[in-house]
């Protein structure tokens, strides 16, 4: 009897090979602690969005890696805008009153 089930690796499969060989080989290679704290902060979001990543239906684990990567940049980009635009609202508020005063 021949059994017959799955052939090639299901994307799930590819992203997490895919991450443990960057975790093994690359990290290691990054010389600067901030790079590498950066790099499991990547890691930490790689793992909570792969739901997410397999459904992109990119061919590529790593391409799909990188969109995650960059969205995840935009996301905390826009955050710190609203923050500062917060903060020079607060500091203008204050010029005002200085001045009033």
């Amino acid at each position: 009897m021949v059994k017959v089930g799955r052939i090639t690796p299901s994307f799930r499969r590819l992203l997490i090979t895919e991450i443990e060989r960057l975790h093994k080989r690359y990290r290691p290679s990054l010389r600067d602690p901030e790079l590498q704290e950066a790099f499991d902060s990547l890691i930490r979001e790689w793992s909570r969005e792969s739901p997410a990543m397999t459904q992109s239906n990119l061919p590529y684990p790593l391409d799909t890696m990188n969109l995650l990567a960059n969205v995840h940049v935009r996301a905390e980009l826009e955050r710190l805008e609203d923050k500062l635009k917060e903060l020079q609202n607060q500091a203008s508020f204050f010029q005002k009153d200085e001045e009033a005063s």
